[in-house]
């Protein structure tokens, strides 16, 4: 089996989240797909990402890199469904990657539970990590 490096590792994921830069952020609702290609559930919501979307990554067991949210990254709500995953969609629509919402998961917000049709949603934080291995 082949060993990343510490290095290796972070810009494994500065390369991945270049990906994301200027691309968006969608919330949805349904099971989680087994990976960020197969077919997506309901759409709740759907964020801008700016131009340069996560920090830089850094860590040495775990690469982790946030995400740039300056002053929150903020979208209005399609559909009156509690969140159940994210996923980061390039400026070309392209999966990036994808993980769990709401109460518990990857990504926070200001409100986990009880989204209403036309809501605000306010993105607290989000913090994507790869494994030094």
């Amino acid at each position: 089996m082949a060993l990343k490096s510490q290095a290796a590792t972070r810009a494994a994921l500065d390369g991945m989240n270049a990906l994301a830069n200027g691309g968006t952020l969608v919330l949805y609702s349904g099971a989680v797909p087994g990976t960020a290609d197969a077919a997506a559930g309901t759409t709740i919501v759907t964020i801008n990402l700016e131009a340069t979307a996560f920090s830089s990554a850094t860590g040495t067991t775990t690469a982790t890199a946030s995400l740039s949210i300056g002053g929150g990254k903020s979208g209005t709500t399609v559909a009156a469904l509690d969140p159940d995953y994210y996923r980061i969609l390039s400026s070309g629509a392209v999966p990036v990657h994808q993980g769990t919402a709401g109460a518990g998961g990857d990504l926070d917000f200001d409100v986990d539970t009880g989204w209403e049709l036309g809501a605000t949603v306010t993105v607290t934080s989000l913090t994507v990590s790869l494994p030094v291995a």
